[in-house]
């Protein structure tokens, strides 16, 4: 994320604390203004550019739920986040 100070974390710290409650596992789907993304902790990943003050919504469906809504392309969870721009762009 492009934030600075303590929300630079925002979105990872929410991820990882919906990770440690086992409503998310390792590689949840994010859904960013209906664009479909993969969220994976590793040092090579590339970052999402979205500081907290365009996150309008946030919505986590987990893991249990989330197959029999959405399929296996989801099966470690799903993030829905809406901005207030409702473009996201990477």
């Amino acid at each position: 994320m492009k934030d600075e100070g303590d929300a630079k974390y925002y979105l990872v710290e929410l991820i990882r604390k919906a990770q440690i409650e086992h409503k998310l596992g390792e590689e949840p789907m994010l859904i960013i203004d209906g664009i479909p993304v993969y969220y994976h902790y590793r040092k090579d990943f590339v970052s999402i550019k979205i500081i907290k003050d365009q996150i309008k919504e946030v919505r986590i469906t987990e893991s249990s739920k989330c197959v029999s809504l959405y399929g296996s392309a989801c099966k470690y969870g799903l993030i829905t986040l809406k901005t207030y721009s409702g473009k996201y762009i990477d």
